[in-house]
């Protein structure tokens, strides 16, 4: 633990990767000239985030946990040319680099979700905008599948595939694989994929899953107003079709906290709770609301306004139209030539389309 702890420091303090202030160094010595003017590599410099936020956690050691924070702030806002909005973050930092990786996005939602778990800060919002968004998008689906296929039969006929090279199957072979460089509104920007996304992306989804809630002696607390099936509940989410998350509470619980989204504040009466539909009492307690105990067996439902609005944001010096219901881009303009992303129009309705599926339910959680 000591050496990993002297290696981080390294790191912040010696290196030269990292400015006192969190920002990002350039990376000349490693990628050249040309792209270390851009002001550093992004998943460089964030993967030295993710160890700093492990072992200052195991270390117990507060300078590096506060200098990651300092550094996860400005890696989230405009010195980083991010799109806070929907989680895009560039390869390299630039006002118009046009492409992102995979791991990036990744490691913004690992560090979200971890220095809100652990405490650090409050990242809860940031999570929830980019798993929904950016983060989901570039996980290839079956329908982007059709997409690349499509854009292949438009590459030239190679005469002779590398001996590092397949042909076989290769869309439906990497469905579930995360994007290696997407554009903001494109799955792909530049042909192929860096499959180190793909391992990032995986342990990503691990840590936001193993964070949407939590039981601890007998006290439920939901983070993430997303779907997830637990020993102690199981959560039903209608967002962004409706302002809606049902609980079925299956251990007793103590009390039952329940993160509200970013667009309700504090203390608004829209909110409502239902038990057998009948209204319950709460309390605030900052962007929580406490429903008091609760027996197994019971379904809490929690109701709140839910709203589509337009806005405009530049991202990777383009200006994209964006329509959200709740925090979900469900529809952005200008669309990528290759492989659009955000094909949302499903989610522009008020009824959300339940489907029945089994859910793994472990008892066990990796400290991972």
């Amino acid at each position: 633990l000591e050496v990993s702890r002297k290696l981080c420091h390294f790191f912040k303090d010696h290196h030269g990767y990292f400015r006192p202030d969190g920002s990002f160094v350039g990376d000349e010595k490693f990628f050249g000239e040309e792209k270390g003017k851009y002001g550093g590599h992004f998943h460089a410099h964030t993967n030295c985030l993710l160890a700093f936020v492990e072992c200052g956690t195991a270390a117990k050691d507060q300078e590096l946990l506060d200098f990651a924070k300092m550094s996860y702030e400005y890696a989230r806002g405009p010195r980083a040319y991010a799109s806070t909005l929907t989680g895009f973050f560039p390869e390299f930092l630039g006002p118009e680099y046009p492409n992102s990786e995979g791991c990036p996005v990744a490691d913004m939602v690992a560090l979200a979700v971890m220095l809100s778990r652990d405490g650090v800060g409050d990242y809860w919002d940031d999570a929830d905008r980019w798993l929904r968004n950016y983060f989901s998008e570039i996980q290839l689906s079956p329908e982007q599948g059709v997409c690349l296929d499509q854009l292949s039969r438009k590459q030239p006929q190679l005469d002779e595939i590398p001996y590092h090279a397949s042909s076989d199957r290769t869309t439906e072979r990497n469905i579930g694989a995360f994007a290696g460089w997407p554009a903001p509104n494109d799955w792909i920007h530049h042909i192929g994929i860096q499959h180190c996304c793909t391992g990032n992306g995986a342990r990503a989804i691990y840590y936001a899953w193993e964070s949407i809630l939590k039981f601890n002696e007998g006290n439920l607390k939901i983070n993430l107003l997303l779907n997830r099936a637990s020993p102690w509940a199981d959560i039903y989410s209608s967002i962004p079709y409706e302002g809606k998350v049902e609980v079925k509470i299956k251990q007793d619980c103590k009390s039952v906290a329940v993160r509200m989204p970013e667009w309700i504040k504090p203390g608004d009466e829209a909110v409502k709770c239902e038990v057998g539909g009948k209204s319950i009492p709460f309390k605030w307690d900052g962007r929580y609301i406490n429903l008091g105990s609760a027996d197994a067996g019971k379904k809490i439902v929690v109701t709140f306004p839910i709203e589509e609005k337009t806005v405009k944001e530049k991202i990777a010096g383009t200006e994209y139209t964006l329509v959200l219901r709740g925090n979900a881009v469900v529809q952005m303009d200008p669309k990528g030539p290759n492989c659009p992303l955000y094909q949302r129009e499903h989610m522009r309705t008020s009824q959300t389309p339940w489907h029945k599926t089994n859910r793994f339910v472990s008892h066990e959680l990796i400290a991972w």
